[in-house]
């Protein structure tokens, strides 16, 4: 009778083995392929900004300095295949601070928007001004403009 017991306990000792084995073979099945599924979507959200942003064009049509209230108004066209924003602007390398209007405004396809914002540096007259406009996307676009 003593033999027939450890037989027995000898299979569920094997069964339990077997299940533990098991459960963590699931889990990390499981966890691999959450991982993967999520380095997937990682890459093609990558792949869509990256094209996103290839589609991305956005001109400066005018920029006016106002001395009277110090203030600099941009005039943007946004002339690629998706809507844009425009998220900071940068003059000589500072950021602008200050803005009146424009950031973060939606400019849709083949549509003006105006820009209005206190320049962060103090703009003299005929003096030439590196102006990069930089979208929600990050892309760069850079002008140089004469006060």
């Amino acid at each position: 009778m003593l033999n027939r017991r450890r037989g027995i306990s000898e299979i569920i000792g094997s069964l339990v083995v077997l299940l533990i084995v098991s459960t963590l073979g699931t889990y990390l099945y499981n966890h691999t392929l959450s991982i993967i599924s999520y380095e997937q979507n990682a890459l093609e959200l990558e792949m869509t900004t990256a094209a996103n942003r290839a589609q991305e064009r956005l001109r400066i049509i005018s920029i006016a300095w106002s001395p009277a209230f110090d203030r600099i108004n941009i005039t943007a066209l946004n002339y690629g295949e998706y809507e844009t924003e425009v998220s900071d602007v940068y003059i000589n390398d500072v950021r602008v601070d200050n803005f009146f209007g424009g950031r973060y405004e939606v400019i849709n396809v083949k549509n003006l928007k105006r820009l209005s914002f206190e320049p962060p540096i103090a703009v003299q007259p005929d003096t030439l001004y590196e102006i990069v406009v930089v979208s929600q996307r990050g892309v760069s676009h850079v002008y140089k403009s004469e006060s």
